[in-house]
């Protein structure tokens, strides 16, 4: 009995609280909850897309080996400016070396051959004219004239292989001078070494099908510089060639370099396996190319980039931070219906209305907030552009931002000087 009259007690005093709180809450809204608000004006706006990314050069060569040895002579450090054709490197000619001394000598061995072919072919020729004019004269028999013939036939056949021979050893000369050559590496392009990746007496391999071979160094092109952006989905939809960027370098935080969108990837970049989720956001490849020369500037720089795609003048701008999403009720024409709170439920069940989510601000209007459904265009740093919903001079609540979570149509207001 006694528990029974404490919980009597404990419900009495909880009851009494949430009536007091109720009834400071109404005595709040009676008298008008204080906000932040501000004026529309006509501005302009600029929408921008921000990403990050890694300055490269347009044009980059790897240098990898042609030629299986080790690097006799070295004769650039990372960091080297070259230019087209000077050179890099020597890769032990001597293996080389004698695999062409070699072919030299088996190619004078078959001009050799030749020689002695010829020479046969020259005396079976005669001696088979000789025959002839025996036995037309019936001096010899028909089996020596068949012999001498047949004789005739083989070194015409031995001087024919022997000239083949020497085409043989000329291409097998032509291809080990070729690869002799290759020890020697020239520079392709007019760059600067960006990078070095072995040391003189290394040894380096040539890349096959399945194996890469040794990658020696890089050399970058940087007379022309771009920035590689990953862009998320949701933005590069607005991304459009030739489109103006500003791109700002960890390197040099306090400047900021023109450029230009000259690349939009088609297909999204590959997540690694290690990273890849439900809810891995999907990036897509914008290559922005500077239009100014940056001093010093190498591969690999973090960048930021801000691409404008779209620019207004003198538009309706609302604060971004008073845009809400409010259910509204609608009547059968669409249009928004006042104090829906008030409308019967009975009332929405026969279809004689309709609820629906609608993005929208509040309006100070005679000391009461208003809702205005509103439709936004392009998105500016700090403002959204207003299509329809709103006009110059009206002022909207702005905050607090908890204030604005609860706010309903028609509440009591208290509104402070309006920003301009």
């Amino acid at each position: 009995m006694k528990k029974k009259k404490k919980l009597i007690i404990v419900l009495v005093i909880v009851i009494g609280i949430a009536i007091a709180i109720g009834l400071n809450v109404s005595n709040q809204r009676s008298k008008g909850v204080q906000v932040e608000s501000e004026k529309i004006y006509k501005r302009d706006l600029t929408s921008l897309v921000s990403a990050s990314g890694q300055v490269k050069a347009k044009k980059t060569v790897n240098i990898s080996a042609n030629s299986l040895g080790t690097i006799t002579k070295l004769g650039v450090q990372e960091g080297d400016y070259v230019k087209q054709d000077q050179f890099l490197l020597l890769i032990d000619p001597v293996p080389l070396q004698k695999t062409v001394d070699r072919l030299r000598a088996s190619l004078k061995t078959a001009e050799a051959a030749v020689e002695i072919a010829k020479t046969n072919s020259n005396k079976a020729s005669a001696d088979t004219r000789r025959i002839e004019e025996l036995y037309q004269k019936n001096l010899t028999s028909r089996a020596e004239y068949d012999n001498a013939i047949a004789v005739l036939e083989v070194a015409k056949k031995q001087l024919q292989s022997a000239k083949l021979g020497i085409e043989q050893e000329k291409a097998a000369l032509q291809s080990a001078d070729h690869d002799l050559k290759k020890v020697t590496v020239l520079s392709p392009i007019e760059g600067i070494v960006t990078r070095l990746n072995v040391e003189e007496g290394e040894n380096v391999i040539m890349g096959t099908m399945n194996n890469a071979g040794t990658v020696i160094m890089v050399i970058s092109d940087m007379s022309i510089v771009e920035v590689e952006l990953e862009v998320d989905e949701t933005d590069v939809v607005d991304v459009r060639l030739r489109q103006k960027a500003k791109i700002t370098l960890d390197a040099y935080p306090d400047k900021s370099f023109a450029a230009e969108v000259t690349e939009i990837g088609n297909s999204p970049i590959l997540a690694t396996t290690a990273t890849l989720t439900s809810t891995t956001a999907v990036n897509f490849k914008v290559v922005v190319t500077l239009v100014e020369k940056v001093t010093g500037v190498r591969p690999g720089f973090s960048a930021t980039a801000e691409i404008t795609t779209n620019h207004k003048k003198n538009v309706v701008g609302v604060p971004i931070q008073a845009l809400v999403t409010r259910e509204v009720l609608l009547d059968k024409e669409g249009k928004l219906v006042p104090n829906a709170d008030k409308v019967k439920q009975k009332d929405i069940n026969t279809m004689k209305y309709q609820k629906k989510e609608k993005e929208g601000v509040f309006l100070v209007a005679e000391g009461k907030a208003k809702f205005a459904p509103i439709t936004t265009g392009i998105a500016g740093e700090s403002y959204f552009e207003v299509r329809t919903g709103l006009k110059e001079n009206d002022v909207v609540i702005t905050g607090p931002y908890k204030m604005l979570r609860e706010i309903k149509d028609g509440d009591r207001i208290k509104i402070k000087e309006p920003q301009k």
